[in-house]
């Protein structure tokens, strides 16, 4: 509110709400100071003030701190007090200090014109006063002004002090600090920058008064000070000439924008002010609704840092602010990435598809031109490079003419100029090739209205009322293509037909995409976001450039969305925002909090760039593209296989240069593509090559040879040989090239395998190997007899197959040494055997593989061998050592074994059966060759086959052998039956004991059932971080899901074979009290469900036969049933009462994934899986009969 002059008793000086009393507070310039409570049903005009106080000597001027906590007060009797919020006096003292204060800097004149050197002039000249008089502006109102620090920490007094305007800083105590040095000129306006940086204040310059700053008349300056009284910069005001002052001017909340309220003859304006990179920029004016209607005051809104109340006689006007980039977004090739700065009325113009040069600097200044200020809107034109400009009552479209090449920047020219309605207060432009629409509020009706004019010279203002009252906005879909509305509640409309989907940012930085169908959230922390022809590229406060296809975003929007990729980021410096993208350059201009700009050239535009360049067949510019910015070279055979392969010539002749084929090549070498298909491309351009010009791309033809997959070095080679014969000048320099390209000794090593001496020494020769080295090894070769040198030579390279041909092609004088060199060179026994044919040479390499099979323990194909080389006995011993008793006997009987001798075999082959548990052919064994009946049935018995054993008895005639052997055998066996039950009886009774015990821990102590040691005094002191996965969760350990590290550390670790074996038999020992004891329990009793499947299919077998025997044998064959099915009536209630719990466990698990147990081993991802529940009752045993 601004202060009133000491006549007018009743003039409101302040008007606050107090926010922690729930309080009006009224001061009024007579002195008075009254409150009134503040209620939700005031009535109109029906407030009561309670006067609370009075100052005799009236009051100029009122000031609240920004906690309310401390009100100030400048009286008619120069002085200021300070007041609480209950209205207690906390200190009183006059304005005009005889004091500077008590921070006041000393200066001793250093730099000043009374120390400098005046010459012949002398002292006279230095002690000679100023003829400049520091005197009031008359447009100053001499009305003190009061202005506080954000953090109420300082406060500052503005007050006329003989003739001249002064500037006191005061602590919160209200003690003197600073005073301002003597400005000329200086004016009544007092704002501090909340941010606590700057005082702003007004000078006016000119010679028609004196006191004035030097400078043309009229003119205008906002000066500002630092808190020690010091002026620090200013800017000059762009008023014309012409009869006007400024009247009041405030800081928004955040310190963003300066608002200066002028009155001119014409009538007021409110202009807002901005500063970035030292440059102040005005960016609005704000006019009253009518010409006649004049402010009567302005208020930033505490909280809303860019929301501005105004008000008038008889209005209010609430207007709310925000940032926006005014940027172009045509399609390549034709995209300029032109962006608008307004300054007044000049606006700054960059496409920085040309240049990047951050404002105030740009590429040219497009002057507007007329009285009108700085534009109320900017838009491009989305498809061609036009600029709309919205201004007060009028439009003009500008055809920019932005140069993509050399040359001038551009040539801009208005085409078109529409006037507005006159009740139509403009506040939106929107720009498309077909037609113009304005957004702005009717003062008349007082309602929104949308205009919408084709771009014809016939064509009139098209008006649609919209459903809201100022707050509302045009919004332009992706696609260009219609328009649409979206109100005060964030409800979007449609005005003119339009199905395309639109991106949209909140305040709070919730980015969204919708569809007329469809909303979807993409982030929750954008900062800032800008939508090209492919991508929609935002920021976030996490310093991340996110790129979403616009593709992906239509699939997102469907109903029934995809799963889609995880879309590429990268990362930004802190606090970039987006200013432009220009895909035609690739490139993505960020600008930095400091207010700098810079350009970065993502992958995903990239990539599309060159994309976009093969589709065209412009392989050079996608090459060039791909070099530049690192991008794998791959992708131009990848992108269309098919393609590439037909434009292979085309290719070579766009990128032409060797080096940047070898390049390409290079790449192609090290991609992921299969081997065939590398070698095809490899092949494709050295064919190619080769044809072309052989001299000018033998790098090339090389490199393609080397590449390859597996390198084809010797056909390199080969080309060298070739140029050797043919352009004997190129050989040095493609010799240097491909030592360059292959390592020298595996290159000395292919040639020598070439078994060409010339090129082994031509190779040599231009490497750094010492002569030394290989010439005595080359001179010992050449004396040698050729297909033993080459011997020598593959054995010297390990190629041991061909050595051992060129050994065998040596002469049968070298047989000893073959022999030799096959039994040190074990993989060779095959080959050998292909090589040497002959009865009497294979023969003796059947008998030494056969010695060397026995040696390696493969006794069957070891048998084979000695059978191939007629070493019957050797192969007899072969067959036994593999228990391959059919085949032994098979042998021996076509070699005429005695009968002795067969039944010395089968008892042998016996025991080694039976040792195997191979209890059936073991007796079939005894009864063929060793004609032993009595000891098959007792084998028989052993294997529990007593059906078997029965029809032996009798088929060899020897029924006593039932009542010897099988009786009490049957009768045996019960017996063990009942003790294996009995064990196991005993075993799950302690197992289950345990299970319950570690349940009831589990429910009572979960951190100490996992062993979590966090709160062990013993261990706060210990700062190694184990590299063990520690448990992460209170339910069971078995989990479905997939393990990581329960410590985001961001190191993994990898253990050995041997440690992941240890880790084992630690949880499968059970260690009692260990994190693993449970899963042992559970292991344990899956395993004694497995045995007592073994003790149910022994007892299927014995149980017929105990029925039948004897009373005995049925007494035996009852209890054994007794035992058994109360045994599987216990471990099938285990089994039931275990498994329930890890089922809950698992179901815990499902709701509450985030904080599963996990666990990481070996470097490989694994899992615990549940055990799968056993099946008790899995054989049939019972007789039906027994009762």
């Amino acid at each position: 509110m601004a202060p009133a002059g000491p006549s007018s008793k009743s003039q409101v000086i302040g008007l606050n709400v107090l926010a922690e009393p729930q309080l009006l507070c009224l001061i009024l310039s007579g002195g008075t100071i009254a409150t009134a409570p503040l209620q939700a049903d005031f009535a109109e005009l029906g407030v009561q003030f309670e006067v609370v106080g009075e100052v005799e000597s009236g009051i100029l001027s009122a000031a609240w701190s920004p906690e309310e906590d401390l009100l100030l007060l400048v009286t008619g009797a120069s002085e200021h007090i300070q007041m609480t919020p209950t209205f207690d006096i906390l200190s009183e003292a006059p304005i005009h200090a005889s004091t500077l204060g008590e921070a006041q800097q000393v200066n001793v004149g250093w730099g000043s014109k009374s120390t400098q050197f005046h010459g012949a002039a002398g002292k006279q000249a230095a002690q000679a006063a100023s003829p400049h008089v520091v005197g009031q502006s008359p447009d100053d109102d001499g009305l003190p002004r009061i202005s506080w620090r954000g953090d109420a920490q300082f406060f500052s007094i503005s007050c006329v002090d003989e003739g001249k305007r002064i500037i006191r800083i005061y602590s919160r105590t209200a003690v003197l600090q600073n005073t301002s040095e003597p400005v000329p000129g200086l004016e009544h306006t007092l704002a501090w920058k909340p941010s606590g940086a700057l005082i702003a204040s007004t000078q006016r310059f000119g010679a028609s008064s004196p006191g004035l700053g030097a400078g043309r008349d009229g003119r205008h300056d906002v000066v500002f000070f630092e808190r020690n009284g010091l002026r620090h910069g200013e800017f000059m005001m762009r008023e014309e000439r012409g009869r006007y002052r400024v009247r009041e001017m405030c800081w928004s909340a955040g310190s963003e924008v300066l608002a200066l309220w002028i009155e001119r003859e014409e009538g007021d304006v409110m202009q807002l002010w901005t500063v970035n990179n030292y440059h102040w920029y005005l960016k609005h004016t704000v006019h009253p609704p009518t010409p006649t209607e004049r402010f009567t005051a302005i208020h930033w809104h505490p909280e809303s840092s860019l929301r501005l109340t105004l008000t008038t006689i008889n209005r209010i006007l609430d207007r709310s602010f925000a940032w926006a980039t005014v940027r172009s977004s045509e399609p390549a090739p034709n995209d300029t990435g032109t962006v608008a700065v307004i300054d007044g009325s000049t606006l700054l113009m960059t496409p920085f598809r040309r240049m990047n040069v951050p404002p105030p600097m740009c590429g040219y200044r497009l002057e507007l031109g007329g009285a009108g200020g700085p534009p109320v809107d900017l838009a491009f034109d989305m498809e061609k490079d036009r600029l709309g400009v919205l201004r007060h009552g009028s439009v003009e479209v500008w055809d920019l003419q932005t140069t993509v090449g050399k040359g001038k920047v551009a040539e801009p020219v208005k085409v078109n100029d529409f006037s507005l309605e006159g009740s139509i207060d403009a506040r939106q432009l929107v720009l498309s090739e077909q037609y113009v629409a304005v957004l702005g509020y009717d003062w008349q009706e007082e309602r929104d209205a949308a205009l919408k004019m084709p771009l014809d010279e016939d064509s009139k203002w098209e008006r649609v009322d919209l459903p809201s009252s100022g707050a509302g906005r045009l919004v332009t879909p992706i696609s260009g293509s219609g328009l649409l509305f979206q109100n005060a509640r964030g409800n979007v409309l449609s005005i003119a037909d339009s199905t395309s989907s639109v991106i949209g940012l909140s305040a709070k930085g919730t980015l969204y995409a919708v569809s007329p169908t469809t909303a979807v959230t993409l982030a929750t922390n954008c900062n800032s976001f800008i939508v090209s022809t492919d991508f929609l590229i935002y920021t976030t406060s996490a310093h991340q450039a996110h790129f979403v296809p616009i593709d992906d975003l239509d699939l997102l929007l469907m109903e029934t969305a995809p799963d889609l990729p995880e879309w590429e980021q990268r990362r930004v410096e802190r606090g970039s925002r987006i200013v432009a993208v220009v895909p035609s350059n690739m490139a993505l201009v960020l600008q930095m909090p400091r207010g700098n700009l810079e350009t970065i050239n993502p992958r995903p535009l990239v990539l599309r760039y060159v994309r976009v360049a093969i589709d065209r067949s412009d392989y050079r510019s996608a090459f060039l593209a791909c070099r530049k910015h690192r991008i794998d070279l791959n992708v131009l055979a990848e992108h269309d296989p098919a393609m590439f392969k037909s434009d292979i010539p085309q290719f070579i002749e766009q990128v032409d240069d060797p080096d940047y084929i070898n390049l390409f090549l290079s790449g192609i070498g090290q991609s992921s593509q299969s081997a065939d298909r590398k070698n095809e491309i490899c092949d494709a351009i050295r064919a190619e090559l080769e044809q072309r010009d052989l001299k000018r791309y033998i790098s090339s033809i090389l490199t393609a040879h080397v590449v390859k997959s597996p390198s084809d070095i010797e056909s390199g080679l080969k080309m060298l040989l070739r140029l050797r014969d043919e352009n004997p000048e190129i050989v040095e320099e493609a010799i240097k090239y491909i030592i360059f390209l292959v390592d020298v000794d595996r290159l000395f090593n292919i040639a020598l395998g070439m078994y060409d001496f010339g090129l082994v020494l031509m190779i040599a020769q231009y490497s750094q190997k010492d002569p030394r080295e290989y010439l005595p090894f080359l001179k010992e070769l050449s004396a040698l007899e050729e297909n033993y040198q080459r011997f020598r030579i593959d054995d010297h390279l390990k190629r041991h197959d061909k050595a051992l041909g060129h050994l065998r092609l040596a002469g049968d004088e070298h047989w000893p040494k073959a022999k030799k060199y096959i039994e040190s060179h074990s993989h060779l026994w095959s080959h050998a055997l292909r090589l040497w044919q002959s009865d009497k040479a294979k023969e003796t390499l059947l008998d030494m593989y056969g010695d060397y099979l026995m040696d390696n323990k493969e006794y069957a194909d070891a048998a084979i061998a000695f059978v191939m080389s007629h070493k019957t006995e050797k192969a007899l011993l072969a067959y036994e050592k593999d228990t391959a008793w059919r085949e032994v006997f098979s042998l021996a009987t076509q070699a005429g074994a005695s009968k002795e001798r067969l039944a010395d075999i089968g008892t042998r082959m016996s025991d080694k059966l039976i040792s195997k548990h191979r209890y059936t052919e073991g007796a079939q064994v005894l009864l063929e060759y060793a004609q032993k009946v009595e000891e098959a049935v007792s084998v028989l018995l052993m294997g529990n086959e007593y059906s078997e054993a029965i029809r032996i008895s009798h088929l060899y005639s020897q029924p006593e052998l039932i009542d010897a052997h099988i009786h009490p055998g049957a009768l045996n066996a019960a017996s063990n039956v009942l003790e294996d039950l009995e064990e196991m009886s005993e075993q799950l009774s302690k197992q289950l004991l345990r299970w319950d015990e570690l349940q009831a821990k589990k429910r009572s102590d979960p951190a100490g059932f996992y062993n979590d040691d966090g709160d062990n005094p013993a261990l706060h002191n210990v700062d190694v971080q184990s590299s063990a996965s520690t448990v992460a969760t209170n339910f069971t350990r078995f989990t479905v899901a997939p393990t990581a590290l329960s410590g985001a550390t961001g190191v993994s670790t990898s253990k050995s074979a041997k440690g992941r074996r240890k880790d084992a038999r630690k949880r499968l020992s059970g260690k009692r009290g260990s994190v693993d004891e449970e899963l042992y329990l559970v292991s344990s009793v899956a395993k004694l469900v497995a045995r007592l499947n073994t003790v149910q299919g022994d007892v299927a077998r014995l149980m017929p036969h105990l029925v039948v025997f004897s009373d005995e044998h049925r007494a035996s064959a009852r209890e054994v049933r007794d035992a058994l099915e109360g045994f599987e009536s216990v471990v099938g209630g285990a089994v039931e009462r275990i498994w329930k719990v890890l089922e809950e466990g698992r179901r815990e698990r499902d709701k509450q994934r985030d904080i599963v147990l996990l666990r990481r081993a070996g470097g490989k991802w694994e899992e615990e899986k549940l055990p799968e529940k056993p099946v008790v009752d899995a054989v049939r045993w019972r007789a039906a009969v027994l009762v």
